[in-house]
């Protein structure tokens, strides 16, 4: 579910032509530039209703499928832009569901966890300790600041933003990792965009709760 996708179409087609319009005929806007007008603005909101429509569609179809997996009480939930992820601390497990289907997977299954920034790592934890390398300042303590760190001095300069995803890696041969997409725009978003902000820190607050599970697993693996 991409971020925009209409609100280009609908600009493509409607309202940059009819600024054009506007300025090859003069500030004075008649009747019919009226009525452009106004079927544009209808235009626009019909496309920005539906797009909220088929969203909220698809994430009640993907908390449904949370709905039925047994022995299943969600305590943290994250709505994705390709998926919903839930966790239930108290039973120790994880559930991310898709459109390709639901997966299920024990805590200690969790092996691997790394925030990708427009394709690039900005923070990564694993099983054998938290691995050095750019990291998004504050956020783990509740702010969002800027990159630092780790990135190429051209990826450093960079102030606008397409995507974040997070992805964890598990001890699962048949799929051994998941891919969860948080911010997936087709514009580009500046870094003090809310969109934007509001990703990065969901992305730090699940790096932070997949840090503590691996955290954990390592200290069961000490004990036995």
């Amino acid at each position: 579910m991409k971020k925009g996708t209409g609100y280009l179409i609908f600009n493509a087609i409607f309202i940059i032509p009819s600024i054009i319009l506007v300025i090859i005929n003069g500030i004075s806007v008649g009747p019919v530039m009226l009525t452009v007008f106004s079927l544009c603005i209808t235009g626009f909101l019909v496309l920005s209703s539906k797009e909220t429509k088929e969203k909220e569609d698809a994430i009640q179809k993907l908390e449904s499928q949370i709905s039925m997996v047994k022995d299943f009480t969600p305590t943290n939930i994250l709505h994705a832009a390709n998926c919903v992820v839930a966790l239930d601390e108290n039973k120790e497990k994880l559930v991310i569901a898709n459109t390709v289907g639901t997966y299920t997977y024990d805590f200690k299954k969790v092996i691997e966890s790394e925030i990708f920034q427009d394709e690039v790592s900005i923070s990564k934890v694993s099983r054998t300790g938290q691995i050095g390398g750019a990291l998004v300042g504050g956020v783990l303590a509740g702010g969002v600041g800027a990159i630092i760190g780790g990135l190429s001095s051209s990826k450093q300069n960079e102030t606008q933003v397409r995507s974040i995803s997070l992805k964890i890696v598990l001890d699962d041969l048949k799929r051994p990792y998941q891919n969860i997409q948080i911010l997936n725009s087709d514009i580009p978003l500046k870094l003090s965009n809310t969109t934007y902000t509001q990703a990065l820190e969901d992305a730090s607050q699940w790096q932070s709760i997949m840090s503590v599970i691996i955290s954990r697993n390592q200290r069961s693996i000490v004990n036995q």
